[in-house]
């Protein structure tokens, strides 16, 4: 896997609006192309970086 992308970069409101999108059956490729309005624009391997980080890891989850 890739680096992580650091947790200053995601504000909660990206956090919820990544989880809905991705719940929805939203591809990270799609929301890469800006389907989803983040407060930036984030890569596929960003998206799938803070997914996992979101599903996996204890201090973020």
């Amino acid at each position: 896997m890739g680096t992580i992308t650091p947790v200053t970069q995601w504000i909660p409101e990206d956090d919820v609006l990544l989880k809905n999108a991705v719940e929805a059956g939203a591809s990270l490729e799609c929301l890469a192309r800006g389907e989803v309005p983040f407060s930036r624009r984030f890569s596929v391997q960003e998206l799938r970086d803070r997914w996992h980080s979101l599903l996996y890891n204890p201090k973020i989850s």
